[in-house]
């Protein structure tokens, strides 16, 4: 019916006037009941004594005043919109504060602390690992690295302890301890050699790698290294990592947590608040257990000590006695 609006409006005026047939009135009390636009028309009309022009300038109006209207509701639901998007930005940008600026913080010092270490030319650092691998299995791991002018000494322990009885603690658990390896090597001469040092025996070894000077430092700190490349890795700390403060051993730390969620595992950096070095890492591994569907936990605890300017020449000298 809205199509023929046109029409009914032209056939109003003689439609008010009965001047048109029986047949058109009802075809105009048809479309006038179905079309509330031509009915307003008619009211219009009939109030102004089918003056077309008044009638014209009243539907004018309110075509105008309704527009406004709409214009206003439009201006408001945009202002609307925007307060809600400011408030947004403005509570992320708080967010981003609160979290990045302190673990941003801690990394920068970090990483500062880690360029420092790389630079040494005499130092000795110790790692020990231990590891809950099962119930039964404890694993020890003691590894010390002297490093002097070039010359580098790489000393490894390692004992494995079983416990019986349905996991419970045996103060006579069977123990295996591995024989400890000396490997040396230098900025001139980059063939490594291994000693045992339960036999005395030492050969070139093919496996180890020659490690440059401070590369170690980058591969034991490897996560602040990482996040430090650029400002797209800094900012990515925010999704991985969560900051917090622990005292351990009488010590002050920050301890930075990222959750590795493709093997449910998580790590633990404990940074030292006074020295800005990671003395521990603390980490957990969710793994299935063997012909079992059920899944537990593994546990490590690596602790690192550096004491610089203590490595002697003889330190990182291989000694052919056992």
């Amino acid at each position: 019916m809205k199509k023929n609006c046109a029409l009914i409006r032209d056939l109003l005026p003689n439609y008010i006037e009965n001047l048109v047939s029986d047949e058109t009135k009802s075809y105009i009390d048809n479309h006038i009941s179905n079309c509330n636009e031509c009915k307003e028309t008619l009211k219009l009309m009939e109030e102004n004594n089918n003056d077309v022009e008044k009638i014209i300038n009243n539907i004018e109006e309110k075509a105008e005043i309704k527009l406004i209207k709409k214009i206003k509701t439009r201006k408001l639901i945009i202002k609307i919109i925007t307060i809600i998007l400011l408030i947004i930005l403005l509570s992320y940008a708080i967010y981003f504060a609160i979290r990045f600026i302190p673990i941003n913080s801690v990394r920068a010092k970090t990483y500062n602390k880690i360029q420092e270490l790389k630079e040494m030319n005499n130092y000795k650092l110790t790692i020990e690992k231990i590891g809950q691998i099962t119930d039964e299995i404890l694993e020890k791991k003691i590894t010390t690295y002297y490093y002097k002018d070039g010359k580098y000494k790489e000393e490894n322990t390692r004992s494995m302890t079983f416990f019986y009885d349905n996991g419970e603690y045996i103060e006579d658990g069977i123990i295996r301890n591995e024989n400890m390896k000396t490997i040396y090597y230098s900025d001139g001469d980059t063939n490594i050699i291994t000693k045992n040092a339960e036999t005395g025996e030492t050969n070139i070894s093919e496996e180890k790698q020659y490690i440059e000077k401070g590369k170690i430092y980058e591969d034991i700190y490897s996560v602040i290294v990482t996040h430090s490349k650029n400002l797209s890795s800094k900012i990515s700390m925010l999704d991985d990592f969560n900051l917090r403060e622990e005292k351990y051993n009488n010590k002050n730390y920050y301890v930075l947590t990222y959750l590795y969620n493709g093997v449910n595992t998580k790590y633990e950096y404990w940074i030292n608040k006074e020295t800005m070095i990671i003395d521990r890492i603390f980490a957990q591994q969710e793994v299935p257990i063997y012909k079992n569907s059920d899944y537990k936990y593994n546990t490590f605890d690596t602790k690192y000590t550096i004491e610089p300017n203590v490595v002697k020449d003889e330190d990182v000298i291989i000694s052919t006695d056992k």
